[in-house]
């Protein structure tokens, strides 16, 4: 985490200090001595105490600015490079369990960084909701923990990927997919790619680009129609490539063209009255979030939904919901929960029943789950069986 983590001058010799007087207010001089001669800090001073605003000068250069209250470090921390803003990070971070999150000064603005402490590398950098949650939302890279790689390109909802817009694998191609806006494509049927080659980072737009040998596919059966040469994100030149062999008995469209229409069925529902209207046969179900809340939806139920591939709960939903079962759901890959579902939103208040139960069975295909953030913390019972793989 070189550079992330702010300067807490620890090893620093005080030298002379001085304190000056500007339109009533003080200021507090601090020089320092040895290796740290050519440093010294300017801090807001009153009640015989640093109260305000600090900063750090390196040869003249700012590198760091925070604040303190009667000597005690609070909000945050801004971290410069030679005078140039590089990151902000709260004091409070730097001392909770699990990743470090701050904001990094980029080409494109400020951006969330969310930092591996493990191995110092940064996993994310995206864009976020609001600077108090520090959650990631809209478009952001994911990197790898170990090398620091890059792995994909996407758009996150109440922080969890939603959408793959990128990916990037070991033989050092990208594969560029298709999205339908509010539908989510992480299952691995739902995936329809549209380009596979080569590609370029560009700092300037801090975006990766087309660039080589590209491919290009039909995004509905999933072959490969032209390859062309590529430049920074342009086409300079391309060659029509053959899609079917010349096999008789081959049918004309591949088997997922056959199959997409009902696999990419989505239904979105915003009421309760809606859900109880779907019929059993839907492949992928969205309830949008703030939904389902009536005081009345106590015991819900997913079962023997045979078709179905994709159950997506979003944001705050079921608050008054406490035994939730989804069973007998023989196709089902991808489960997502978004955050503050199946839990009371008011502070201090919990489900007055203690056999508040979440029970997951006979889905045996299930690859994928994923809960947000408080969501189930009411919840007393868990039961999982036959599953698939899920991670």
């Amino acid at each position: 985490m070189a550079g992330i983590e702010p300067n807490m001058l620890d090893g620093y010799v005080s030298g002379r200090r001085s304190i000056i007087t500007v339109e009533g207010k003080q200021y507090l001089v601090q020089y320092y001595q040895r290796e740290h001669e050519n440093e010294y800090t300017v801090s807001e001073y009153a009640n015989n105490a640093i109260n305000g605003v600090c900063e750090l000068y390196c040869n003249g250069m700012l590198a760091q600015s925070w604040k303190e209250r009667n000597g005690q470090k609070e909000g945050s921390v801004f971290i410069y490079d030679h005078g140039v803003l590089k990151y902000e990070v709260q004091w409070v971070d730097l001392f909770r369990e699990g990743d470090l999150r701050c904001f990094e000064n980029t080409v494109n603005g400020m951006r969330l960084i969310v930092v591996d402490r493990r191995t110092g590398v940064v996993v994310y950098r995206g864009e976020y909701d609001n600077r108090r949650l520090m959650q990631r939302s809209g478009k952001g890279y994911e990197f790898h923990a170990e090398t620091g790689s890059v792995l994909s390109y996407g758009v996150y909802k109440d922080d969890s990927l939603f959408q793959v817009l990128q990916e990037f694998d070991r033989d050092g191609k990208m594969t560029v997919y298709a999205t339908e806006e509010g539908v989510s494509n992480l299952a691995v049927h739902a995936r329809c790619p549209l380009f596979y080659g080569g590609y370029i980072y560009d700092e300037s737009s801090d975006s990766y680009m087309l660039h080589g040998t590209v491919y290009e596919l039909d995004k509905k059966s999933g072959v490969a129609v032209t390859k062309g040469y590529w430049e920074r994100g342009i086409k300079f030149s391309q060659v029509e490539l053959c899609r079917r062999g010349d096999a008789d008995d081959r049918p004309k469209s591949t088997l997922r063209e056959i199959i997409a229409k009902e696999m990419q069925k989505v239904v979105v529902v915003k009421s309760y009255k809606e859900l109880l209207d779907i019929s059993s046969g839907i492949s992928s179900l969205v309830i949008a979030s703030y939904s389902c809340n009536e005081e009345d939806i106590m015991v819900l139920s997913f079962e023997g939904y045979q078709r179905l591939t994709r159950l997506h709960i979003g944001s705050n939903n079921f608050k008054n919901t406490y035994k939730l079962t989804i069973a007998n759901c023989p196709e089902l890959l991808d489960i997502e929960i978004g955050t503050r579902c199946f839990c009371k939103q008011a502070k201090g208040q919990q489900f007055s029943s203690r056999d508040a139960a979440f029970s997951l069975s006979n889905c045996r295909s299930l690859v994928s789950m994923v809960v947000g953030c408080f969501s189930f913390v009411d919840y007393i019972h868990c039961d999982l069986a036959s599953l698939g793989s899920p991670s």
